[in-house]
């Protein structure tokens, strides 16, 4: 990764938000990628980090931590708009819920800021009816981000609604796996008319719902602060 920074400590690497949601080719993310590929290298040097100690490998646990602090301040120089006048705005320049999703999920935002951030995504989701409009790393970011603040019902409505791009829409139209995307089907056909067919009806990489259930609706979380493996907290979401 430190190869592969830019001159302003971000990193733009690889395909970004696949199979965005409502765009007409799989290959056209929203958010950019030095977004999503930032971010994404802050959260492996937080693992990192996280395996380095327990592995008591000190040198290297430093390493990953300085890593992430480096990787985070680039992110809030480059990536949010911090400010709208005088006021506290706490939004991505790009405008997309992937974008405010990864950067609330992973930390970008201080405790400070998230009551700004979280209203932004809010907005954002809002202004499209609480539609999902995010790839596949996007989405796993924005029902966790929803769900852990105060907003376990948005997360559920923008999951499972059967009228929109969602995993209840899928089903309704005989999906038994995770196609390759989430689309809007069209009334009486297997396939939306404005994007195709679904190429592969077996790609996993929308499979972080099933986790989602488990632990943000369920609340099961094992051994959260890699303390005590035997230790099971029971928190769960109760949505409408």
């Amino acid at each position: 990764m430190k190869s592969i920074r830019k001159d302003d400590g971000t990193i733009e690497y690889g395909l970004g938000d696949w199979c965005q949601i409502g765009a007409l080719r799989d290959s056209d993310p929203w958010t950019p990628n030095a977004v999503t590929d930032t971010v994404s290298a802050m959260d492996i040097c937080q693992k990192a980090s996280q395996i380095f100690g327990v592995l008591g490998q000190a040198e290297r646990e430093k390493e990953a931590k300085e890593l992430h602090a480096s990787l985070r301040q680039a992110a809030r120089d480059h990536f949010v708009e911090w400010k709208y006048g005088d006021s506290p705005f706490c939004r991505p320049y790009c405008l997309t819920q992937t974008a405010q999703a990864v950067m609330i999920y992973h930390g970008v935002y201080d405790e400070k800021d998230m009551p700004d951030a979280i209203l932004r995504m809010k907005e954002m989701l809002g202004g499209t009816e609480n539609h999902m409009q995010v790839g596949v790393i996007g989405q796993r970011a924005l029902l966790r981000v929803l769900s852990r603040h105060g907003l376990a019902d948005t997360a559920y409505e923008t999951a499972m609604s059967p009228d929109r791009p969602s995993y209840a829409n899928m089903i309704d139209h005989g999906a038994t796996s995770l196609g390759e995307f989430i689309h809007t089907f069209v009334p009486g056909t297997e396939y939306d008319l404005k994007v195709g067919k679904i190429k592969s009806m077996n790609h996993h990489f929308w499979g972080d719902i099933a986790a989602w259930y488990i632990k943000e609706l369920a609340g099961i979380h094992i051994n959260d602060g890699f303390t005590d493996p035997s230790r099971a907290d029971i928190a769960p979401h109760f949505v409408k």
